[in-house]
Order: C-alpha cells, then sequence, then structure tokens
C-alpha cells in the first residue's frame, strides 16, 4: 500500500501525495532542487547569469564602485547566488600597493546611478532557460575607467559583506626594477557563493549590490576587473 504523506496548506501544497520509495535502497527519496522561480499563478520569473568586463581603470579611491547591480522591482525580490570575479593588470603599475575588492549593500535607492557603461538585460538576455520570464534588472553598470556613482538615495552599509585581496602572484616585481609585469589572475574565484545551510543576500526595492575596491588603488597604471554575477528573480523568499 503506498505511503501517503500529508501537505501543508501553502501556496503549492499538495494533498494526498504519494511519497515515493527507492526500489533500489528500500527508502524514502527525496531530491535538492532550484529556488522556485514560478508562482502559483503561473507566472514565471527566473534564474540569470551575466558576465562583464570594466575597461583599464585608473586611480580608483576607496570605496570606488567598479561595478553595481541594482533592484527596483517593488512585488518580487531577487537572492544573490554568486559572484566571481578576476582582474588583469592593463598598464603597468610603478608602484606596489595593496588591491582589495569588497562586495558592499547599499540601501533605500530611489533611483538609477551613473557613470561607466550600462549592461543590457533586456528580452531573453541572460536567462539559464528560454522560458524563464524576462530580467527585471533595469539598472546594471560596469565601469570603464573612472568609478560609477552609486544609485540616487542609497546608503551603503558601514562594512562589506565579503572581502578580499588580490593574491600576491598579480604583482610580479620585473627583476632589477620597480615596476611591475601585466600578469592576471590564474580565474575568476568566488567573492560570495551562496552556501544553502546559511540565509543568501535577499535584495528587495531601493537595494544594490555594488563591487567596490577597499583600498584607493594604484596611481599609475592601470587594472581590468572580470565579474560574473549569478542571481534568481523570485515570487518570495
Amino acid at each position: 500500500m503506498p505511503a501517503i504523506g500529508r501537505s501543508g496548506t501553502g501556496p503549492g501544497s499538495k494533498f494526498g501525495t504519494e511519497w515515493i520509495i527507492d526500489a533500489l535502497r528500500g527508502a524514502l527519496r527525496t531530491s535538492v532542487s532550484p529556488l522556485d522561480y514560478g508562482d502559483i499563478n503561473g507566472n514565471l520569473l527566473g534564474f540569470y547569469r551575466c558576465s562583464v568586463a570594466t575597461g583599464t581603470t585608473v586611480s580608483i579611491g576607496a570605496a570606488g564602485i567598479l561595478n553595481y547591480l541594482r533592484w527596483s522591482d517593488t512585488s518580487r525580490v531577487m537572492a544573490l547566488i554568486r559572484v566571481q570575479l578576476g582582474s588583469y593588470i592593463a598598464a603597468t603599475i610603478t608602484t606596489a600597493v595593496a588591491v582589495d575588492v569588497g562586495l558592499v549593500m547599499s540601501r533605500g535607492s530611489t533611483a538609477a546611478g551613473s557613470g561607466g557603461s550600462a549592461v543590457t538585460m533586456g528580452g531573453n538576455n541572460q536567462k539559464l532557460r528560454g522560458v524563464m520570464g524576462t530580467s527585471l534588472v533595469t539598472d546594471f553598470r560596469v565601469a570603464t575607467t573612472g568609478a560609477l556613482t552609486r544609485p540616487t538615495g542609497g546608503t551603503a552599509d558601514a562594512n562589506p559583506i565579503s572581502l578580499t585581496p588580490m593574491k600576491s602572484a598579480w604583482n610580479i616585481q620585473n627583476p632589477g626594477t620597480a615596476t611591475f609585469n601585466n600578469t592576471s589572475t590564474d580565474t575568476l574565484f568566488d567573492l560570495y557563493k551562496w552556501d544553502p545551510t546559511e540565509h543568501p543576500v535577499v535584495m528587495v526595492n531601493g537595494d544594490t549590490a555594488e563591487i567596490q575596491e577597499f583600498t584607493a588603488g594604484p596611481a599609475t597604471g592601470g587594472i581590468r576587473w572580470y565579474i560574473t554575477w549569478t542571481w534568481a528573480e523570485l515570487a518570495l523568499f
């Protein structure tokens, strides 16, 4: 006789659903699946991934914004899944400085920021499955040579939620000189990655996730930054 599971009463509940007993192991079978991106009314939101590259940034000050993604929808939320980062010395740096990067949240913005270039997100862009809805992100910018301006009205948190120095191999000094080779990080690394045992960053109307140079960057030379964002747009969380 099949085992019958009693369902809850929340959205999407199914009463009288049979549990599945795994024939191989003789045990109740469950599975881990991504966050639900559809609601009970059949509206589809989705999962998205987008990679951006700055221009050759020069003399970025402390807390200078290299890239940001702002959420402005008033009835849905955005769950940040992963932020990956890489870099390249695009113009010779002649004086060694600390180069560190942070992910900083700001709250309460009421309008878009400025500077750099807007990242195109409309239509079918950046979906992880074709049937997913068009992204609701309308304010997503990346720096060209100088820092971006924070979205209007936004107030940054006092501290980053993630902070890292660029690895020591990033600045390799030319033997017998005071200059540094043009080099890069070996691969993108995780500046932030959601651990499902913890609460993810969930963004609501007016929230912005910013990639910042934490300490003032080199005054000479230039750096290109490569950033990959992965996120989910959800009816609720």
